[in-house]
């Protein structure tokens, strides 16, 4: 079977959304959103990219319209998760390091981006190419810009910075901060320097998007001074108490324990893939993905163990309870941790 066009709404798309959707916002502490998008034109979405897979699901609940993304083509190689992949309106892109020929296929990508803008889709491209969890940005890849020439030449064309910041990379339950920066105008660009060399146009726009990304988040220069300007920001905020957390964790001991049993074993089995990462930044996108697959299977377990023993008023809420339990489950952990960010 062949996997639906990027622009295509397939059913399974227009089914797994919703539920995308709620676990993002019910794994994070708190998800908030600052800016808006341009009312009309093609949308080119660039945000930077700290935290692997959880980047663009944190997008998924706060734009409304169906995105299209851009990812390495590495991820593609196996057919079934090609075609699920697919489904979920990614596109791949090579990278001059996977080979000549390889780079070749952009130019279909490209193209099929260009049709969702064309059809308004938003496109959201990770302009620094790669993950990467400092509070700092890498240099924006050329393609990104070129896109947006491209567009431009036939349409109205926006990129939008976005910052993205998390309250902490290392705990799967955190905060999220999602700052929409002011769009940047490509046929504007274009216009106020018709003499401009396409390779310096480019380069002009690769540097206002690093400019708009830089306004929105915590951004420090990354050079021999960013560990001890870390460390100095970290010292000035405000912490809770360590031994607030310590009795909030006590006081719902309980509760946890209540978790550990409703989630089992998904957090278990999601720590022990995580072990086994050599890129230890996936670590929360692997929680994710095992909550997203388990998850209804344990809802349908506990759902017919819970409505076969006690009355439903109390089945009910208890199978409610399991929709929750795994977030719940590292929320606890969270509250033993001494640190409070990174």
């Amino acid at each position: 079977m062949q996997p639906p066009k990027a622009w295509e709404s397939h059913w399974s798309y227009r089914i797994m959304r919703p539920y995308v959707n709620w676990l993002v916002r019910t794994s994070l502490l708190s998800l908030k959103s600052r800016g808006s998008l341009p009312a009309d034109g093609a949308i080119i979405l660039c945000p930077n990219h700290t935290n692997t897979l959880m980047d663009p699901l944190v997008l998924l609940p706060l734009i409304h319209k169906r995105i299209v993304f851009g990812a390495r083509q590495d991820v593609f190689k196996q057919p079934v998760l090609n075609w699920l992949i697919r489904m979920a309106g990614v596109l791949p892109i090579s990278r001059v390091r996977d080979g000549i020929r390889e780079v070749s296929n952009n130019l279909e990508t490209f193209q099929d981006m260009q049709e969702c803008l064309e059809r308004g889709l938003p496109i959201c491209l990770f302009g620094e190419g790669t993950h990467r969890q400092m509070h700092s940005l890498q240099p924006i890849r050329k393609g990104l810009a070129r896109l947006a020439l491209e567009s431009a030449a036939t349409r109205k064309t926006w990129l939008v910075p976005i910052g993205i910041e998390y309250g902490d990379w290392t705990h799967f339950t955190t905060t999220c901060q999602v700052s929409f920066g002011p769009a940047i105008d490509v046929n504007a660009t274009v216009e106020a320097n018709p003499e401009m060399l396409p390779a310096d146009r480019s380069k002009l726009l690769q540097d206002k998007i690093f400019e708009g990304i830089k306004g929105q988040i915590l951004y420090l220069p990354d050079d021999e001074t960013y560990p001890a300007a870390w460390q100095k920001i970290k010292d000035e905020r405000k912490h809770t108490p360590y031994g607030i957390k310590l009795a909030c964790a006590l006081l719902t001991f309980p509760l946890f324990l209540l978790a550990v049993l409703l989630s089992l074993p998904l957090p278990q089995l999601a720590d022990y893939v995580c072990k086994k990462l050599k890129d230890k930044a996936f670590g929360n996108s692997v929680r994710f993905l095992v909550r997203m697959v388990g998850t209804p299977v344990l809802t349908i377990f506990w759902g017919i163990v819970f409505f076969c023993t006690f009355p439903w008023w109390l089945a009910l809420p208890l199978t409610l309870a399991v929709l929750i339990a795994f977030p719940a489950f590292y929320a606890w952990l969270a509250l033993l941790d001494g640190k409070d960010c990174d």
